[in-house]
């Protein structure tokens, strides 16, 4: 009887042979751990790298809002740039030598470094008070912001507007902030109430309190101004 049994362990049953299942779940372990050791051997590699490139590329991916900030109430940062350091709608407050306010401001401004003194402006005006309701504002297409100097050159077409109720119009102009004062040596013309000047230059005094026209000049005084054939303001 045992030996009917044994012989019947090597005989097929339903026609497939009888084998031991170890061997075989053992190879399929030893198949999944391979592919997971070659499937670690690609993964690795590429993380690493991967950590790499983004270690290398975080300070431009993140800006830094700690950059020097112009004015007291500025808003905008000067961010890096190829070129230097550029700030969106900049603006810059003080007082001049009798402590009467300024402003200035413009579209954007640039410079090369933190320790530069200079900005390159674009769009920019320069706001200072007469008095407490009077202004006089100095507007152009550019613009070189001395800070240490506190002085403006204006270029590009220059536009001086006063409370008083007259315009001059000039293609350069330095503006000395500190002085409250304006000057020009290019042709300059002049208009208001009074009258209308032209001029191979100008300087502008006391925060336009008094205007000299230089070189050749010529002032026309209109007829409402005239009082006993004398035109007001000429001596």
């Amino acid at each position: 009887m045992a030996d009917q049994t044994a012989e019947k362990l090597g005989e097929n049953i339903d026609g497939r042979r009888f084998t031991p299942s170890g061997p075989r779940s053992l190879r399929a372990a030893q198949f999944r751990a391979s592919r997971i050791v070659v499937l670690m051997k690609l993964i690795l590699p590429a993380l690493a790298l991967a950590i790499i490139a983004l270690i290398i590329s975080w300070p431009q991916l993140i800006p830094d809002h700690t950059k020097f900030r112009l004015g007291d109430k500025v808003k905008n940062v000067l961010v890096a740039a190829t070129d230097g350091l550029s700030m969106d709608q900049p603006r810059y407050v003080g007082v001049d030598e009798e402590h009467r306010p300024y402003e200035v401001t413009a579209s954007r401004a640039s410079q090369q470094s933190h320790g530069d003194d200079r900005l390159d402006l674009v769009n920019p005006q320069a706001d200072l008070a007469v008095n407490e309701d009077e202004w006089m504002a100095l507007s152009a297409a550019t613009g070189i912001y001395d800070k240490k100097q506190k002085t403006i050159d204006l270029a590009g077409g220059v536009t001086v507007f006063h409370d008083h109720g007259y315009t001059v119009t000039s293609d350069t102009a330095r503006v000395l902030l500190d002085k409250g004062m304006a000057m020009s040596d290019d042709p300059v013309s002049a208009h208001g109430q009074s009258g209308i000047a032209t001029g191979e230059g100008f300087r502008i005094y006391d925060r336009g309190e008094r205007i000299v026209f230089t070189g050749k000049s010529r002032i026309v005084f209109f007829p409402a101004q005239f009082q006993g054939g004398k035109p007001q303001g000429v001596n």
